[in-house]
């Protein structure tokens, strides 16, 4: 079967989801909504969730775009319901034109900018499909969320920043807008001061593959409309960095990056690969090779928020580029090593493995043996009598030594921090919904309390006296690492254990199921439990081999 019909296989597979969701009644007041759990089950949820609408760019595509079993293509109905998820989109959101994601009168930047991004590739794309006076109003409204984009920006989140940036460009399109032009260019010149010279986009403190997978499918779909040359050096220099970290399974990220994502989103390496750039060609053997495995994440599998948000329109745009037999230029038994500074991360791949080592987040690593499959190493999850989870995934420090037949030896220090896996919905539910729906309607508070309530969940860790002091040193045929956990006091635990899978960061869109979840766990270190409570420190070696 050639790649592209396995996409379209999914795309049409996902429609039938995403249509599922999709309030379908004409009579409805919620008619043309994709967030079923407001508008269907009606008790888990008081505001609809616009994000389900990034979704009608993919009937958009579809519906313009014809190939055997495309029953979208040139529908009636399916354009209707488009004009009714536009109309949805545009009076359901904030008087400034911004929209909610989690909480009432959130403003997320997020979903501001990736909606507004798809509504306006929509409309590009049905052009004389919609009658002219929808098309209008559809138009001078969608201006007031281009304006909310141009006076708000998210200096933490690169790929956030990245689609505001295009959806800017396809509204200085749409309204033949100098004002928008301008705004797009500043933009851009704040998201390439973003990059960094290793290639990869600021997120959260760090770099995380998945989302850099993310980045590109924008980058490229940026570039392929504007064929700006700034956007397409930054793509290239994205491209050349992610290149290195597509694993044997196809996936790209996990617990190593810094919002512990594994995606799979193929559009920018199918676009980038048919252009002639050699980096997509040798990417795509492997990324094709996990979605017709099924052993990476899909739109068949994620769940249904981030379906609509993310990966059905990455799918379907794949799906509707020109079939082509498309060779990689790796040659097997490939061998590299580098170290990525700036990002902190470590790659030695070689003809009987693929190791990749996240230094400045506490050392945890993922390997791919020939032999066996998928290891890894997420650090140590430590319980405590109280109920307190702490976790070694924290930023670290790091000194880095090269030289000797040994290859390259890491030193690495960090303090177990605490995961807050607490549900405080469940006991202030009440004053949540007042609080969002009423008192964050003062301007400008919506903005300091989304500020707060990052730092507080995601960039401000309270963090533990214990510590993990990590050793990690790679040679050519295995890794050798050494722990010491220490406490300044003897430290009685309740369970210490590693996982392969246990991101700690609140990362929305992680924990995707993939095949290499099935990786067996460390068991618990009862030696190590029984050496911290007598003396405060306690010591581990694991030998990989490769």
């Amino acid at each position: 079967m050639e790649m592209v019909e396995t996409y379209q296989r999914m795309a049409l597979t996902s429609l039938r989801r995403v249509l599922t969701r999709l309030d379908r009644r004409p009579w409805s007041p919620t008619y043309g909504s994709f967030d079923r759990e407001y508008w269907k089950y009606k008790t888990l949820i008081g505001f609809p969730r616009l994000t389900h609408q990034t979704c009608i760019l993919s009937l958009a595509l579809l519906y313009k775009n014809p190939f055997p079993g495309n029953f979208a293509a040139g529908n009636e109905k399916i354009l209707e319901w488009i004009r009714a998820g536009i109309s949805f989109w545009l009076a359901n959101r904030t008087r400034e034109g911004a929209v909610d994601e989690w909480f009432e009168n959130e403003k997320s930047f997020c979903a501001t900018a990736y909606t507004t991004y798809a509504i306006s590739e929509a409309i590009i794309l049905l052009n004389g499909d919609l009658e002219n006076n929808f098309r209008k109003t559809s138009l001078e409204s969608l201006s007031k969320s281009g304006e909310w984009l141009t006076r708000h920006k998210n200096a933490w989140i690169g790929n956030q920043m990245v689609v505001s940036a295009a959806a800017l460009y396809n509204l200085s399109i749409l309204l033949n807008s100098v004002k928008f032009q301008k705004a797009f260019e500043k933009r851009k010149k704040e998201i390439l001061a973003m990059q960094k010279s290793e290639g990869w986009f600021i997120e959260y403190g760090g770099c995380d593959l998945g989302y850099s997978l993310l980045t590109l499918d924008t980058l490229a779909a940026l570039w392929n409309r504007s064929k700006d040359s700034e956007i397409a050096s930054s793509m290239d220099r994205l491209l050349e960095f992610i290149e290195y970290f597509i694993a044997p399974d196809g996936s790209c990220g996990g617990e190593i990056g810094s919002r512990s994502t594994a995606h799979s989103f193929p559009f920018g390496l199918e676009l980038l690969a048919r252009s002639g750039r050699r980096r997509a060609l040798d990417s795509l053997a492997r990324v094709r090779g996990g979605i017709i495995r099924e052993d990476v994440a899909t739109p068949l599998t994620v769940d249904d928020t981030y379906l609509s948000y993310f990966y059905i329109n990455s799918f379907v745009r794949a799906a509707l580029l020109e079939s082509q037999v498309l060779k990689s230029a790796v040659v097997e038994g490939t061998v590299r090593k580098k170290y990525f500074e700036q990002a902190g991360l470590f790659v030695h791949e070689a003809p009987s493995h693929f190791f990749v080592l996240a230094s400045k987040k506490g050392g945890v690593w993922r390997c791919f043996r020939k032999q066996d499959g998928a290891r890894g190493d997420f650090g140590y999850i430590a319980m405590t009598h109280e109920g307190k989870c702490l976790s070694s995934q924290q930023v670290s420090t790091v000194s880095v030594e090269e030289g000797g037949p040994e290859g390259l030896h890491f030193k690495i220090s960090c303090p177990f921090g605490e995961v807050d896996a607490s549900l405080p919905l469940k006991r202030h539910l009440i004053a949540f919904q007042v609080f969002t729906k009423w008192i964050l309607r003062i301007p400008g508070l919506s903005e300091i309390f989304t500020n707060l309530l990052k730092r507080k969940k995601i960039l401000n860790v309270k963090l533990s006296q214990l510590t993990l002091e990590r050793s990690v040193t790679i040679g050519p045929h295995q890794c050798r690492i050494q722990d010491v956990l220490r406490a300044p006091a003897p430290m009685a635990l309740k369970d210490l254990y590693s996982s392969f899978e246990s991101a700690t960061v609140h990362s929305p869109s992680s924990q995707n199921f993939i095949t290499s979840s099935l990786t067996p766990d460390r068991a618990v270190v009862r030696g190590m439990l029984e050496e911290m409570s007598h003396s405060g420190l306690a010591r581990a070696t694991l030998t990989v081999d490769f």
